[in-house]
C-alpha cells in the first residue's frame, strides 16, 4: 500500500515507527484531529494490513505490522541536464578565391 507523504495515514505510520508501544489515546493527543478522522485513518491502515489494533479492557494499542512506501508532494531535487552546444563547422567544398595579406 502506498501512502501520500502528507496524509494523516502517513503521519501516523511515521509516528508508529518512532515510538512503541502506542495507544489510541497517544495518537489522538499527538495529531489533535477529530476522533472520527483518526478512527477512519486507522481503519484504512488496518484494512491495508499496515497496522493492527489491539483492544484491551483498559486501553487500545496500535501496532505497526509492516512499513509502507510513500508517494507524493515532497519536492525532489532534479538537476537540469546540461547539454554542450557544439557549433557545426561549415564545410567548404569549392575553390578558395580569397586574397591573402602578408
Amino acid at each position: 500500500m502506498k501512502l501520500e507523504s502528507d496524509s494523516l495515514e502517513a503521519k501516523i505510520v511515521r509516528f508508529l515507527q518512532e515510538i512503541y508501544p502506542v495507544t489510541l489515546k497517544d495518537i489522538r493527543r499527538e495529531f489533535k484531529q477529530p476522533e472520527g478522522r483518526i478512527d477512519l485513518a486507522l481503519r484504512r491502515l488496518e484494512k491495508g494490513g499496515i497496522i493492527e489494533i489491539e483492544k484491551l479492557p483498559d486501553k487500545t494499542y496500535v501496532r505497526l505490522i509492516r512499513a509502507t512506501s510513500y508517494v507524493g508532494s515532497k519536492p525532489v531535487n532534479k538537476k537540469a541536464i546540461k547539454h554542450e552546444k557544439t557549433k557545426k563547422k561549415a564545410e567548404y567544398g569549392g575553390e578558395d578565391n580569397s586574397v591573402m595579406y602578408g
